[in-house]
């Protein structure tokens, strides 16, 4: 019998049968039959396999087999057995986990900034806890997920004793996680775990909506349609901002691309870019609303609702002046907050230091070490907020736009949107001003305004319909 020159065939599968089928080896060595076959479409290969003679023999520990029609037969019992096993295995599993759902217990592995118990019930993990729960204020404040990642990873956040290294994607999956909000889903069942034990949320359930711009906790699983492959994933044009008028689901954006009759110089078919939203709900029967549509309808809102008046722009300062108050009120409480925490921090990091150098055990001392650096992380952390803190006070006290520039911008901004030269360009004016859109297939139906405009502009003229030139589709 010809020997196999390594034992990562038995790991891989397809690759033991191709290697079968090429004469490398003619012999196969398994525990028990069930491990050579879970599915019937292997069971069939290797059958085949053994009257092909690709396969001479096979060996089990605790089961003899012949290579005759009777040993080929048992072999095919035994694997319609495991088949039978392995569906029963997994649907007892489901089932497992279901009830185990609906009674509140958390059968993942791991919830950051939780611990579970023996009951699979979450509990607040410390400071694991609290540095978290920062992630999640800090995105209700409206900074970035790339900055909240990069805070993160700087914060010494600790996962099982070790520093854990957060990806932009894994950030992105935290934050659209509900369970942060207290709620779980396995199956067709949503569970809310305060009904079942005294679950400490890092957010509640309004704010998890805001920050992940839905209007209810079950869109919160749906799953996001996967792009076709004439979709472009640089689709990022008010993300997160348009409705599905039917369903109230949010609207995905996405570029296609279609190649025409017309050809270029070089005599290449020319392409054209179709921008368009769809319902993230494979329920909804709405169909898709380009983004000329919206265009067009920002365009003549402005057009017909025209800011760029001085009675605009008193009513703009005095809103723009009761904002800055309030934020200004918030700003302060949280430097107050943070000028407090430094101060905990700085003793807590000089206690370290006097156990690091007062002790004379290597183990303690590695071990006062890591916790030093923790504490001078945390500690430059905090300071890093007390300074962006404090710009941001003496930003907000700054006077707002001169009445001037303001009357001037409210001019161009719609002759601007129609000419802007990128998306970004685009994205960035019109969610200065609105907040988002809710839309069908022909039309803008809702809308909401940022503030200080939702106080500013009670529009009372209705759009027109047109053709906006930015986009050809």
């Amino acid at each position: 019998m010809k020997q196999p020159t390594s034992p990562t065939y038995a790991r891989n599968s397809k690759k033991m049968l191709k290697d079968l089928e090429e004469g490398k080896y003619d012999a196969v060595i398994a525990w028990h039959p069930d491990r050579l076959a879970r599915n019937m479409k292997a069971s069939v290969v290797i059958i085949d396999m053994l009257d092909k003679g690709h396969i001479q023999n096979l060996g089990f520990v605790g089961s003899h087999f012949e290579n005759t029609p009777t040993g080929k037969m048992m072999l095919g019992i035994n694997f319609v057995i495991s088949k039978q096993y392995s569906d029963n295995l997994s649907r007892n599993v489901r089932r497992g986990m279901q009830n185990s759902t609906k009674e509140g217990k958390c059968m993942r592995s791991n919830v950051h900034g939780y611990r579970k118990d023996s009951q699979h019930r979450l509990y607040p993990d410390g400071e694991n806890f609290v540095i978290m729960k920062q992630v999640w204020q800090k995105r209700l404040n409206g900074e970035s997920q790339k900055s909240i990642t990069t805070w993160l990873n700087n914060s010494g956040y600790k996962n099982r004793g070790k520093l854990v290294n957060i990806t932009k994607q894994r950030m992105s999956a935290l934050l659209r996680d509900p369970i942060y909000a207290g709620v779980m889903k396995y199956g067709d069942d949503i569970v809310n775990l305060n009904d079942h034990y005294n679950f400490t949320p890092m957010v509640t359930v309004e704010e998890f909506l805001m920050i992940n711009k839905i209007d209810t906790i079950q869109n919160a699983f749906i799953q996001t349609p996967s792009p076709t492959k004439r979709e472009s994933k640089q689709a990022n044009l008010l993300n997160g901002m348009i409705f599905c008028s039917q369903c109230d689901s949010v609207m995905h954006s996405t570029i296609t691309t279609k190649k025409t009759q017309k050809r270029t110089k070089d005599d290449k078919p020319v392409v054209n870019h179709y921008y368009y939203y769809r319902c993230s709900n494979r329920s909804c029967t709405s169909k898709y609303v380009r983004a000329k549509v919206i265009i067009h309808w920002v365009v003549d809102f402005l057009t017909h609702n025209s800011l760029a008046t001085k009675k605009s722009y008193n009513s703009y300062k005095r809103e723009i002046k009761r904002l800055a108050k309030d934020k200004h009120s918030e700003l302060v409480t949280q430097k107050q907050h943070l000028q407090r925490r430094i101060g905990v921090l700085r003793k807590e990091l000089e206690a370290n230091k006097k156990y690091h150098n007062e002790t004379t055990d290597d183990e303690l001392k590695d071990i006062y070490a890591a916790d030093l650096k923790l504490s001078k992380t945390k500690l430059d952390t905090a300071q890093d907020e007390l300074e962006t803190c404090t710009n941001q006070i003496t930003e907000i006290l700054k006077a707002p736009l001169t009445c001037t520039d303001f009357v001037e911008l409210f001019q161009q901004l719609p002759d601007r949107i129609q000419k802007a030269k990128s998306m970004d360009e685009l994205d960035t004016m019109i969610k200065f001003i609105f907040s988002n859109f809710v839309v069908n297939h022909k039309e803008v139906t809702n809308h909401k305004l940022q503030a200080p405009f939702d106080v500013l502009l009670k529009p009372q003229k209705t759009p027109k319909k047109g053709q906006n030139p930015l986009w050809s589709g």
